[in-house]
């Protein structure tokens, strides 16, 4: 339930989609990654940049799926006691910061596509 209250709160309109829900899906780590993209037809993943070190881009590529990588350069927002702590929990974000934490989110987020 916390998963579907912020994903409403920061205002997300796509589909969200339970694995288990889902047939057809086999491998493991990036092969198991680009099986759920292609089941739910999607063209584009995005990583955290951790991914650049795991992800096969061929095999993402061999299921026509293109990876982008999420960069987070966290925005200063209030946080009730003391300096600014970045790379929280989106709840200490959006109990912080409420309506007008998804602005904070867009403009934390940079995308960027592999060389």
């Amino acid at each position: 339930r916390w998963l579907y209250w912020i994903y409403e709160d920061l205002g997300a309109s796509a589909r969200l989609v339970r694995s288990s829900e889902l047939d057809g899906i086999e491998g493991e780590g990036a092969e198991l990654i680009a099986s759920l993209c292609s089941a739910v037809r999607a063209d584009v993943y995005i990583s955290g940049v951790g991914g650049k070190h795991y992800l096969d881009l061929g095999r993402m590529a061999s299921f026509g799926v293109e990876v982008r990588y999420q960069e987070n350069h966290p925005r200063t927002y209030a946080q009730l006691f003391g300096e600014f702590e970045g790379n929280l929990s989106i709840l200490d974000l959006l109990l912080n910061e409420g309506p007008y934490a998804a602005e904070i989110v867009r403009e934390s987020v940079r995308l960027e596509q592999p060389a």
